[in-house]
């Protein structure tokens, strides 16, 4: 497999790779730095990640979607874009914790959207690395597409978490309400 720094980006594989060569990014490794790098923010449409480019921030899901999409432009088929659920805690995500406290509870399960590059997982979404790697707590993961970011991700996430409320004794309401307080303490 040729290393990732030796991969080109070719504007003429499709749009959102010409809108890498455009920015000056040829290379493979340098626009998974460059989206790695951007802030850590929800936008404007939680499924079009071509926002990533015009806004210049991302979560998980929008940032990887987008390396993903590039990937595919370019036929680099060793480049996979998964869903997982995780076991979210001030250990995987520094700064959680106070929330997780006031609600009574260790961690929470968190839907996460990364990629596998030549089958090693790469997280992309740029937050501080905690003591612990969200794969250590990862429960289980699915294979997606770019465009299954959206309404989908979602209904799966909601699906999990109301799995985990009914099976902990808990509110799915209230622990959505909770993940999404924990969401917002990342992006500050």
């Amino acid at each position: 497999m040729t290393a990732l720094a030796h991969l080109m980006i070719a504007a003429e594989k499709g749009p959102l790779s010409n809108e890498c060569v455009d920015r000056g990014i040829i290379s493979f490794l340098s626009f998974i730095e460059w989206v790695e790098q951007l802030p850590y923010s929800r936008n404007s449409d939680r499924s079009e990640y071509r926002l990533v480019f015009d806004e210049e921030c991302g979560v998980c899901s929008t940032k990887s979607a987008l390396i993903k999409a590039v990937a595919a432009e370019n036929g680099w088929e060793n480049v996979k874009l998964f869903l997982g659920m995780f076991l979210m805690s001030e250990k995987t995500h520094p700064g959680v914790g106070i929330i997780l406290k006031e609600a009574n509870l260790e961690s929470i399960p968190e839907a996460h959207t990364y990629l596998k590059i030549n089958g090693e997982i790469r997280d992309v979404t740029g937050l501080e690395k905690g003591s612990e790697s969200f794969e250590k707590s990862l429960q289980l993961e699915v294979e997606i597409k770019p465009d299954q970011i959206g309404e989908y991700k979602v209904n799966w996430h909601r699906a999990q978490m109301v799995a985990y409320s009914f099976e902990n004794g808990m509110s799915p309401n209230s622990l959505w309400e909770t993940r999404e307080k924990c969401i917002a303490e990342l992006s500050r």
